[in-house]
């Protein structure tokens, strides 16, 4: 019983020990936590419209975060009437810390400016600190019919730290009183009021009636009667802060007129003939020809697919070769002299399929290496023959515009998102525009086999959704760079950039125009296709 006694009589000695040392160090730490003591800030207003801010922050470092110094954010763009950017300035004065200048540098952020504060290679003693920030900015004062006002964020808003009192003063410009005062608390945008004004001549201040948790802050609003701070032109100084919007919107207008002069001169159509019924197309145009010339090219309406088959019917109704099968697998054979020669791109079919007369070619839905050379070499040699001819593309003065609109854009984006926004849109922009390139190539080659899955032809369904991802997977560097545009800069940056695109777009078509030997074939092909749609449509 005696040994239990004495047992119990160490466990609680010990158990008490350990809670008195678990108190006297949690005590401790609370004591020692890092926090601000006081932050004390003076806002001199002078008649000019500009301010001289004094704040006196004393700080307990402890080596936690507060290791070398403190830093402090100040906003500097803010959001502006149709979507535009206001801008006010900022130019630090002195830092001292503790009585003495303290080294300091600024680093831009995305709305404003950061300063930091202390050594970078100097570690501060802990304890008590108090520093003492002095700058200048101005554009702050809002201008209303009857009064001017002044709504200051004394703390700020970013802090890590408990902020036990705060304290907020406004000096008013010489001869200027008060009409109101009022004071917030609290997380941005809260209505709390936990702070105590004061209103005097030419001043007036709040004090918190409480301790500030992190991220919560003071602000102190006063008005005054008007005529005492001289109002500066709001649509100067709005022209002034988005110089980058008026440039990309005159390069807009200047790109507009451009292409629109070159559309006159050198993109208008000729005028359309008299469009009267034909019995045969073009002559010395082969199929081939004729849908190149009647699509303006090879496209989506007309490709690589559409003029290999149009070449093959030309040789079968020129008796050059015969055409069996179905469903996909044909069997071409030389059939003889013919009573028509080939084209020059047909001759290209004869040439690198058949040898003697009788040799056969087969065709199967697999890929055959020596049919895609083929069909390669066939639109080749129809460009080389037709190009220029019929159409201008007039691709010279459209590559003036693009670079046009990119100089502009470039020079915009640097003025409205900094040089340093302006290094990150260059490095990704050219990721973006490669792979956007190549995802609008994808999805083109791809748009037909998906429109056949979504008619009902399920064996084309996996190879649809594998090449859609495929396109998204393309897309995404150009997806990306544009939603990081659109978090940077001002909505009409956005809409001036876009409009950009939108005219380079445009006149890649617009741009093109047929000759007039052009105009001429174009006339024949709709009359030939008018005689084959009244006469021809049962038949064919």
């Amino acid at each position: 019983m005696t040994k239990q006694l004495k047992r119990c009589g160490r466990w609680t000695i010990t158990i008490t020990l350990a809670l008195m040392f678990s108190i006297v160090w949690s005590g401790n730490s609370t004591h020692a936590r890092e926090r601000i003591i006081s932050f004390d800030s003076t806002v001199v207003i002078e008649s000019d419209g500009s301010l001289t801010v004094t704040e006196r922050i004393e700080v307990v470092a402890e080596g936690d975060q507060i290791k070398r110094g403190i830093y402090r954010d100040f906003p500097t763009v803010y959001a502006g009437p149709l979507g535009l950017h206001q801008r006010v300035g900022f130019e630090v004065v002195s830092i001292k810390r503790d009585g003495r200048s303290e080294p300091w540098f600024t680093e831009n952020q995305e709305n404003g400016v950061r300063v930091y504060i202390g050594d970078a290679d100097r570690l501060l003693n802990t304890g008590r600190h108090v520093y003492e920030l002095t700058y200048r900015t101005d554009r702050q004062i809002a201008f209303f019919d009857d009064f001017d006002e002044l709504n200051w964020n004394v703390t700020g808003n970013g802090w890590n730290f408990v902020i036990e009192q705060a304290t907020g003063r406004i000096v008013l410009p010489e001869g200027a009183e008060a009409i109101q005062a009022t004071a917030y608390t609290g997380y941005f945008g809260s209505d709390d009021t936990d702070a105590s004004i004061q209103l005097g001549s030419r001043a007036a201040s709040a004090t918190t009636t409480r301790p500030l948790q992190s991220g919560e802050g003071l602000t102190l609003a006063v008005s005054w009667p008007k005529g005492y701070v001289s109002q500066p032109s709001a649509l100067a100084g709005l022209a002034s802060d988005n110089i980058g919007v008026l440039i990309v919107l005159g390069g807009f207008l200047g790109l507009a007129t451009f292409y629109g002069i070159a559309w006159h001169r050198v993109g208008r159509d000729p005028r359309k003939g008299t469009i009267i019924a034909r019995f045969e197309g073009p002559g010395g145009l082969s199929p081939v020809a004729t849908g190149y010339v009647w699509n303006a090219g090879f496209n989506s309406a007309f490709g690589d697919n559409e003029a290999f088959a149009a070449a093959l019917v030309s040789l079968g109704t020129k008796g050059l070769i015969t055409i069996e099968g179905e469903r996909g697998n044909f069997t071409l054979t030389r059939s003889g002299e013919g009573n028509h020669p080939p084209s020059p791109g047909e001759q290209i079919i004869m040439d690198n399929f058949f040898g003697p007369w009788g040799q056969s070619k087969t065709l199967t839905r697999t890929y055959d290496s020596e049919v895609k050379s083929t069909v390669r070499e066939l639109i080749d040699e129809v460009k080389r023959e037709y190009r220029q001819i019929y159409h201008r593309n007039n691709r010279g003065v459209w590559l003036l515009g693009i670079l046009v609109a990119l100089i502009t854009g470039l020079a915009g984006l640097a003025l409205e998102a900094g040089a340093g926004a302006l290094l990150f849109f260059l490095f990704f922009g050219v990721f973006a525009v490669v792979f956007g390139v190549a995802a609008w190539a994808l999805l083109g080659a791809l748009l037909r086999t998906v429109l056949k899955a979504l008619r009902g032809n399920s064996a084309l369904i996996p190879g649809s959704v594998v090449g859609l991802v495929v396109v998204g997977l393309f897309a995404a560097p150009a997806i990306f760079i544009t939603l990081q545009t659109v978090t940077l800069v001002s909505a009409p940056m956005v809409m001036g950039l876009v409009g950009l695109v939108a005219l380079v777009v445009s006149f890649s078509h617009l741009l093109k125009a047929p000759t007039a030997v052009g105009r001429e074939a174009l006339d024949h092909i709709e009359g030939y296709r008018l005689y084959l749609s009244v006469a021809e449509t049962d038949r064919l």
